[in-house]
């Protein structure tokens, strides 16, 4: 499809996302049968931070990273 097009490396861009969340508690739980939970019900925590990379495909080029954090609420 390149050379059928007629498009270079140098124009094809691919941008992606990833996202880091680090106060999450797990899922599961390990617990005692002998002893009742006291994890009735918790808050899920949010912090996280979003980052989009981009670069063209033959690699010389590529944008600053894009880092999305929280939003302060006025």
């Amino acid at each position: 499809m390149l050379n059928r097009e007629r498009y270079i490396r140098n124009d094809i861009y691919n941008a992606d996302e990833t996202g880091i969340k680090w106060k999450e508690l797990p899922r599961k739980l390990l617990a005692s049968r002998r002893e009742p939970s006291k994890l009735e019900s918790y808050k899920v925590s949010t912090d996280k931070i979003t980052a989009m990379v981009c670069s063209n495909a033959r690699g010389d080029h590529a944008f600053t990273i894009l880092v999305i954090g929280k939003a302060i609420k006025h």
